[in-house]
């Protein structure tokens, strides 16, 4: 905001002792040094505060995305060692067959 030199007059009038103007690259600047440090400490704070917010967010969709993960893991676990009892059974079904198979033959 740039203020003119008519209204820095103005509002000096009236309260001269809170008053600090000094010109910062053609604009007026009616602020004191703590409140300006006070403005800084405060934007950097919402700047944290952003970036921390964003990268929250980002984590709880990585933890989404890995209980997702581990979800279909197990059920992939679930699948194969439904598999694997069924090769089992199949195997010992066949086993079964083949000792009847040589015993028919020595017969």
């Amino acid at each position: 905001m740039q203020v003119s030199p008519s209204m820095v007059v103005m509002y000096s009038s009236i309260a001269p002792q809170v008053l600090d103007v000094k010109l910062f690259l053609g604009v007026y600047i009616i602020m004191e040094v703590e409140k300006i440090i006070l403005v800084a400490l405060g934007m950097m704070v919402s700047m944290v505060a952003f970036f921390l917010k964003k990268e929250s967010l980002k984590v709880d969709r990585l933890s989404k995305r890995i209980q997702n993960m581990e979800i279909d893991l197990a059920k992939n676990s679930a699948r194969d060692s439904e598999r694997w009892t069924q090769t089992t059974k199949l195997l010992e079904d066949r086993r079964t067959d083949v000792i009847k198979i040589f015993e028919k033959l020595n017969k």
